[in-house]
């Protein structure tokens, strides 16, 4: 029932020696075995039977159908349990999902993968808040264990914002050519910002986004070493001084329009971390194709939203990890800015879903109290505290993750001619979004990672 190969993602590999080091060091944490059943040259299939399948996130779901899978991609969905011989795969392997609930992979679209560890590895969350680990061959391991914890509760694929050197270029590569197990990762690599900007570090020696032609020279760096988008930080994060509702801009206009025209020129869409009105605007004024966090929209951010077609990327579960212990240890004005976003970014993410912006589920996992296996809380939040329905939810974690990443076509829901990603929950996710969080079987491209039966 394992394959590895069909379609290839359309990615540049970070081809340095030390990234080649660091795959070989991730490679130990997880070798996978290939399925006496696979042949040079033979095609593997495998039928699924799905006691209720929501296909298509948006339309209502069917019950009884069988999913025919050919290698890696929906070959054809049947109505009722369609046998192998009659599905035209008399050598097909079975997998019975009769009772159980059937859609497609999860995606979380901002993650930092090798920041922290998965919460399955943790006693203790505080331990680990925070963590960082910034030495190449650690990043890479911590890296690949961060991927295998997404794919392991149910997201097939998702979207690095920005991280460090080379190990997560590695680790994804890794992926892609069948040597590690993991989601599919698209990445930012380094994120671009300014001096003193956010995530800068005082000892980096990395040119920075100082102006319009560092701001090039860094776009086309971060796609030399096989960015899949370009991330750039207009404003500061929420604890910091800049990253408040009514703060301007980190960037000016013309180094936004800089990178966004560089990345564009190379066929790389943007995204842009913005907290404050301001900012948001800015950034959508200037082109981008998706807002990271968005935490403090108007009435002007609506409009440009939907005149751009940009994405909101809310990151909304971030402030149901804030304990009453957490911030009762926090400085009086972070006490206040936390207060800002408790009581303002759901209404902003209300506003913008009930306007028609599109939204796509994105976590923040590896920032901060946001530890890795936690992102089913983000389209959870969406239903708990923006008022979204559940199909709503689902859609921004499926549909809407494959429309962020220009992959439609490949990715986001269960049809013919799709890669066969899915996964399957004990109970309905429309009836109750918390499902999403006892995923028992997932697949990415035909193969089973997970099935607790």
């Amino acid at each position: 029932m394992v394959f590895r190969g069909g379609k290839n993602m359309k990615h540049q590999y970070y081809n340095s020696l030390p990234a080649r080091i660091w795959v070989v060091l991730a490679l130990a944490l997880s070798l996978p075995s290939l399925s006496s059943t696979q042949e040079a040259g033979n095609d593997t299939w495998v039928i699924v039977h799905a006691g209720t399948l929501l296909a298509v996130p948006g339309q209502a779901p069917e019950n009884e159908k069988t999913i025919v899978i050919r290698n890696d991609i929906v070959e054809s969905v049947l109505d009722g349990y369609v046998s192998p011989a009659d599905a035209g795969a008399p050598d097909a392997a079975v997998v019975s999902l009769e009772d159980r609930f059937v859609l497609p992979g999860l995606m979380d679209m901002h993650v930092h993968l090798q920041n922290g560890v998965p919460t399955l590895l943790m006693d203790d969350a505080r331990r680990v808040s925070g963590t960082r680990v910034d030495n190449d061959a650690q990043s890479a391991i911590v890296a690949t264990s961060n991927a295998q914890a997404a794919l392991n509760t149910g997201f097939t694929t998702v979207r690095d914002a920005g991280s460090n050197g080379p190990a997560v270029f590695s680790v994804r590569d890794g992926i892609n050519s069948g040597l590690i197990d993991g989601p599919r990762i698209f990445l930012a690599g380094e994120q671009v910002h300014v001096t003193d900007g956010n995530s800068w570090e005082p000892a980096s020696t990395t040119p920075l986004c100082d102006g319009v032609e560092p701001c090039r020279w860094m776009v086309r760096e971060q796609i030399r070493r096989g960015a899949d988008f370009v991330k750039i930080a207009v404003s500061g994060s929420g604890s910091e001084d800049n990253g408040g509702p009514d703060d301007p801009p980190e960037m000016f206009d013309e180094e936004i329009r800089s990178v966004v025209d560089t990345a564009h020129s190379m066929l790389r869409i943007v995204s842009a971390h913005a907290h404050g009105t301001p900012s948001i605007n800015a950034a959508l004024r200037n082109g981008v194709d998706s807002i990271e966090h968005g935490s403090f929209p108007d009435e002007e951010s609506i409009r440009l939203y939907l005149e751009t077609g940009a994405i909101l990327v809310p990151t909304l579960a971030y402030i149901t990890r804030w304990t009453d212990e957490y911030l009762a240890a926090l400085v009086p004005y972070q006490q206040v800015r936390k207060d800002q976003f408790l009581t303002m970014q759901p209404l902003g993410v209300a506003r913008a879903h009930e306007a028609g912006v599109v939204i796509a589920a994105g976590s923040d996992v590896g920032s901060g109290l946001m530890l890795h296996g936690l992102s089913p809380l983000e389209p959870i939040a969406y239903v708990e505290l923006a008022g979204m329905s559940e199909m709503d939810a689902v859609v921004t974690a499926t549909v809407n993750g494959a429309k962020l990443l220009r992959m439609e076509d490949e990715l986001g829901t269960l049809e013919p001619g799709k890669y066969a990603d899915l996964v399957a929950t004990e109970t309905s996710p429309l009836e109750n979004i918390r499902a999403l969080l006892d995923v028992s079987f997932v697949m990415k491209g035909g193969v089973v990672y997970r099935n607790d039966e």
